[in-house]
């Protein structure tokens, strides 16, 4: 009967290939909700592209994989992991993978979704793997480089700023090597220099800005995970320690829950968020113990005291990991830290429990400027959190959550269900309450401040799948803020939701539309004045419309449309709108690909702002930000010069009709437009 039932889905079902140049369209725009929530338009993070493209050329064994693997490839909800597992307990191993439709809550969407990453094929013994580890991998080397073409007056000299400008060239260079065996050893080499830095010169004499190294060993043993240099932790919900790519609020049932090994290598080009030292996690099937301790000298804001300039605090840590001028690196590594943790759990087939830890020790105390909204921040010379995570599933139902508490005594606790009620309708509720002391670093939570602190809410979501192709997703959050936040001098709240509907009625046609209301309050003021200024409700309301139409096998046609409305703490209405078409194509037996995009917008000013997902080279993301008015195009072409060696190019124009000028400070252009070129080589051996 098994054989059957695959036979007849061989006739219903096809399943698409894995583009090496292009994100799937739900990871496009998870990425794109991610940056929206914490307005950077750059995404540092390159290890969630990198991960899905090892996985398309080495494929998970579905018959194999255990919930923690599972849990690696971001596409599955924790109760679609634990039917599939059901499912393979009961009936042996899967015989095709088109043998996913029988798995309860495995709708075709996310089977398609899934299908490049996944495969049958037969696992090999541990002494198989272990002596191929060393021999049988893959080395990689990465060189890419970039740079805005127009001059800013950070590199005129004889400039009126002349006594704060970039001491290196405009052009970004990046390197790394990289050898990988699956999923089992990793290790690698990287060094970055961001525009405007020096290279070799008297202010780097040490070359690149940036050097990182790792090595990453997994299943040796009763060592599930060794790591050796630079590494990432994630522990429980985010609430204590979280330096993975996380996603933020969506009606998607993955977005909320975090689910990430505790130890992963270190492979992006960002300076920041990582540790660098020594980490093991050690286990069995129902337990798992986790230790790691690091050692780095980070960025900070460093202050001399008037009155003995002997001592010294830092008022602030420096994320950018940039160091332009001789004020940035005069941040460069001032501050000393030590940290250490780590995690304890038991599980079993319908639950987890955990217990973590984190520690932060400094050289340097860190004193933040005395305004009202920093009254419970951060301060000191150390931080330590420890907190209890866990995870429960019994029938339908998946309860999640994690509660922590901080050396000040402050809790944070988060709290969440997933449950499907009927077959093809899934609910989702998430309750957060962090209190306003409650002070972490380095954290990713679902919430809709960036940080988990001064943040109450309750967060709702619905999935429904009434017909083949159709899906209806929605989402209610309402939040509060008990004390002060930037440009709000009080407490507050607000409220979000969205409705989304999304038609995929075959393989080569993608539609969704979506509508999305926030209401926030803001008085518009900053934070060094302890006046009660009225709250004014700040409301932003977006349209969005995304068409995807496979014209051929080897050409793809996408568009979007969004419109915003909104209003500033002044009560002024403002509008704004971006189209785009972009044309994708990938010669059929040839080894040539390419992707346009054309882009027109307008709106008002910044906050009427939007985001769009761009296509990039291999591993890079892009998430500008749009406002003003103007007309922006970009091509991508990647070309396979041999088996071993692919290069890949990207020019990028915007030009905007209302404005004579592009940027502010020293990244002012001094033109109505701005155009970006950027190179990578990727050599495999």
């Amino acid at each position: 009967m098994r054989v059957l039932y695959v036979l007849f889905c061989l006739l219903g079902i096809g399943y698409p290939s894995f583009s090496q140049t292009e994100l799937p369209a739900v990871a496009e725009q998870h990425i794109e909700q991610v940056v929206e929530n914490s307005n950077d338009e750059l995404l540092n993070d390159e290890s969630y592209s990198q991960h899905l493209y090892e996985l398309s050329k080495h494929p998970i064994n579905i018959n194999t994989a255990n919930r923690e693997v599972l849990n690696e490839l971001m596409m599955l909800s924790p109760l679609q992991i634990e039917y599939l597992l059901k499912y393979r307990q009961l009936l042996g191993d899967f015989i095709s993978l088109y043998e996913l439709q029988s798995v309860a809550h495995l709708d075709v969407y996310t089977i398609k979704k899934i299908s490049p990453f996944i495969t049958l094929s037969t696992q090999l013994r541990i002494k198989e793997v272990f002596k191929e580890r060393m021999l049988q991998g893959d080395h990689v080397v990465l060189i890419r480089t970039s740079r805005v073409i127009e001059k800013s007056v950070g590199y005129e000299t004889d400039s009126s700023v002349s006594s704060n400008h970039y001491l290196g060239s405009p052009w970004a260079v990046s390197i790394r090597y990289k050898y990988q065996y699956k999923n089992l050893l990793q290790y690698g080499i990287s060094c970055d220099k961001d525009p405007g830095e020096s290279i070799f010169t008297k202010n780097q004499q040490s070359g690149f800005d940036f050097y990182s190294a790792h090595l990453f060993i997994r299943k040796l043993g009763i060592i599930k995970s060794l790591a050796v240099g630079d590494y990432v932790v994630n522990l429980g919900q985010g609430l204590i320690q979280w330096q993975s790519l996380a996603f933020k609020k969506s009606s998607d049932l993955l977005a909320s829950k975090r689910q990430s090994p505790i130890l992963k290598p270190y492979q992006s080009f960002g300076e920041q968020n990582f540790h660098r030292g020594l980490g093991v996690t050690m286990g069995n099937k129902k337990w798992e113990a986790t230790l790691f301790g690091s050692y780095r000298n980070v960025d900070a804001n460093i202050v001399f005291d008037t009155m003995n300039v002997d001592e010294m605090h830092v008022s602030s840590f420096q994320n950018t990991g940039l160091h332009r001028t001789f004020s940035e690196l005069a941040d460069k590594h001032v501050q000393q830290q030590i940290s250490f943790g780590g995690n304890v759990g038991f599980s079993n087939n319908k639950g987890h429990v955990g217990f973590n830890f984190m520690h932060y020790d400094w050289k340097l105390s860190l004193i933040k400027d005395s305004i009202p909204s920093n009254l419970f921040s951060l301060t000191g010379k150390t931080l330590s959190n420890c907190s209890v995570d866990y995870h429960y599933t019994y029938k339908n139902a998946h309860f999640f959550g994690e509660t922590a508490i901080c050396n000040n005594k402050s809790i944070a606790t988060v709290n969440g269900l997933l449950m499907s009620v009927a077959n093809g309708a899934d609910i989702h509720f998430f309750y957060r309450n962090i209190s306003r002391s409650y002070q972490s670093l380095q954290t990713n939570v679902f919430a809709e401040n960036s940080t988990p602190v001064n943040e109450a809410g309750f967060f709702s979501a619905l999935s429904i799948r009434p017909a083949y192709g159709w899906m209806i997703e929605a989402y209610t959050d309402f939040f509060k803020f008990p004390w002060l936040k930037y440009n709000v001098n009080g407490g507050s709240i607000g409220s979000e939701y969205l409705f989304k509907i999304i038609y995929k009625p075959s393989k080569v046609l993608y539609i969704y539309s979506s509508y999305k209301s926030s209401v926030k309050e803001s008085n518009g003021t900053t934070n060094n004045t302890i006046e009660l200024l009225p709250l004014t409700k700040l409301a932003h309301r977006a349209w969005r419309t995304q068409i995807e139409h496979k014209l051929s096998k080897s050409n793809v046609f996408r568009s979007r449309v969004e419109l915003v409305w909104c209003n500033n703490a002044s009560n002024t209405t403002e509008q704004g709108y971006l189209l785009y078409m972009d044309w994708i194509w990938k010669a059929l037996k040839k080894p040539i690909g390419a992707n346009v995009r054309v882009l027109f917008f307008e709106t008002e000013s910044y906050n009427s702002r939007l985001y769009a997902y761009e296509n990039d080279v291999l591993f890079s993301s892009s998430i500008p930000v749009i406002y003003g008015k103007g007309v922006k195009y970009y091509f991508n072409v990647h070309f396979d010069v041999s088996k071993k060696l692919t290069c890949w190019a990207k020019w990028a124009q915007t030009t905007y009709f209302n404005q004579k000028t592009v940027g502010s400070g020293l990244d002012l252009i001094n033109y109505n437009r701005k155009s970006e070129c950027k190179m990578q080589v990727l050599y495999r051996f």
